[in-house]
């Protein structure tokens, strides 16, 4: 029990958690019945992979610093496995509880005619 909580930990930790919870809660935003909070979450997920990479980039970091880290990250893919399989299921719930929650506030209407609605 003691691992899957420092699993969680180490998932969610320090600035991580805010970049979850901003890339979660604006991801479900653009959920819809036929673009599902799952389908969002891949591309947020992709998105949550790909940051510290574009911000080596805007650091200034050469392309072979760059490059060397995503060959190191793609090595520890296996050994990093739970790790990403918790941040995926947290983002997940992120996204499918604010999209649940929109709905709940707007009551669900759906609009006959008129103006298409988002949700």
């Amino acid at each position: 029990m003691e691992e899957i909580g420092f699993v969680v930990q180490v998932a969610f930790s320090g600035s991580d958690l805010t970049r979850a919870l901003w890339l979660g809660l604006v991801g479900s935003l653009f959920c819809t019945p036929s673009f599902q909070p799952f389908r969002a979450t891949l591309l947020i997920f992709l998105i949550d992979r790909a940051w510290p990479y574009v911000a080596m980039g805007f650091a200034g970091y050469d392309m072979a610093e760059i490059a060397a880290s995503l060959v190191y990250a793609v090595h520890s893919l296996p050994r990093d496995a739970v790790y990403l399989l918790v941040r995926f299921s947290g983002l997940l719930a992120l996204c499918a509880v604010g999209y649940h929650l929109r709905l709940a506030i707007h009551g669900r209407v759906k609009q006959s005619g008129g103006l298409p609605v988002p949700y």
